[in-house]
């Protein structure tokens, strides 16, 4: 039945009510490892997650930038090509910096075997 007046409701018993302490505790978290960038990298033709690791060492233009996606042919040599540009960080400096840090430093020719790859980095 309900409360015959506004303040009855409020003196009822709410330890029924369990999602009523939901963020009113004193807990400890612990703090997110930092990180500059993360990396997929997935096989394009069957989306098979092959690297997924944050980029400690990238140091990207400071912007807020999106998540970016790249396509990579790799051949038994290396890298085909440049990575080509998918889906862009709304950045261009962001864009041209990760372009250049996947063959350069992350030197993900020598890291694939040969085929179509799809490369995702997120902030």
């Amino acid at each position: 039945a309900p409360p015959a007046r506004p303040a009855d409701a409020l003196a009822e018993d709410r330890a029924a009510v369990s999602a009523l302490e939901i963020g009113r505790s004193d807990r400890v978290i612990a703090q997110l490892p930092s990180r500059n960038a993360f990396i997929e990298i997935l096989a394009a033709g069957n989306g098979e997650q092959l690297l997924g690791q944050p980029l400690v060492d990238a140091n990207p233009p400071a912007a807020a930038w999106q998540p970016m996606e790249f396509l990579v042919a790799v051949d038994p040599t290396g890298l085909v090509g440049p990575p080509i540009l998918t889906e862009s960080s709304r950045v261009p400096a962001v864009d041209g910096y990760f372009q250049n840090y996947l063959g350069k430093t992350l030197h993900v020719g020598q890291r694939l075997a040969p085929g179509f790859y799809r490369v995702c980095i997120g902030p």
